[in-house]
């Protein structure tokens, strides 16, 4: 068996650079979390352009003097707006309330070399070129991945100097630009 850099144990601090955290999500952060990436992923935000495209079309149909197109144009709008509203208001405390991981302790390392999660029940390593962009809202660094995948890192976890070094080797590695003010919320 072939044992790459990615294959071998998730180490404590590698080298200097390396930045660590551990924190425990409180439901707040991760609602936040998975608020923000509700408007990123197109698929998500897709379903509320189709909802209101469909009860605007009702409603011209409607105006139109035309109820046999309206009713079921209104239905399929309230079926679209109401499985978006599930995804952005039920679904993350669902997921929270469902999977230990969320609520326990993690630990995300960052490095020149890649990046390492250690949660309670698993461990993993992942290349800087994972993370598709790092999205920075007030509270939150929210470090996209390429596929619909988040990991939600809370500024609260970071010391003063572990955030400008996390900064730093995130400007290295992704396509991220962090300027202040630009936050958002």
């Amino acid at each position: 068996m072939r044992v790459g850099p990615y294959h071998s144990a998730v180490t404590e601090a590698e080298s200097g650079s390396e930045v660590c955290v551990t924190f425990c999500f409180s439901r707040a952060e991760f609602d936040a979390g998975m608020h923000r990436m509700f408007w990123v992923f197109w698929q998500c935000s897709g379903l509320v352009v189709v909802g209101v495209l469909a009860c605007a079309a009702a409603v011209g149909f409607t105006l139109a003097g035309d109820p046999s197109t309206s009713l079921p144009t209104f239905a399929l709008a309230a079926l679209w707006l109401g499985f978006a509203a599930w995804i952005y208001f039920v679904s993350p405390g669902r997921q929270f309330r469902q999977r230990p991981r969320l609520k326990g302790e993690q630990t995300h390392c960052f490095a020149d070399g890649g990046c390492t999660a250690r949660f309670v029940d698993a461990e993993t390593r992942l290349q800087w070129s994972v993370y598709g962009e790092i999205i920075e809202t007030r509270n939150l660094y929210l470090l996209r991945m390429d596929r619909r995948g988040v990991n939600i890192i809370p500024k609260r976890a970071f010391a003063d100097e572990d955030e400008s070094r996390f900064r730093q080797l995130s400007e290295r590695h992704t396509k991220v630009e962090f300027r202040l003010g630009a936050i958002t919320a």
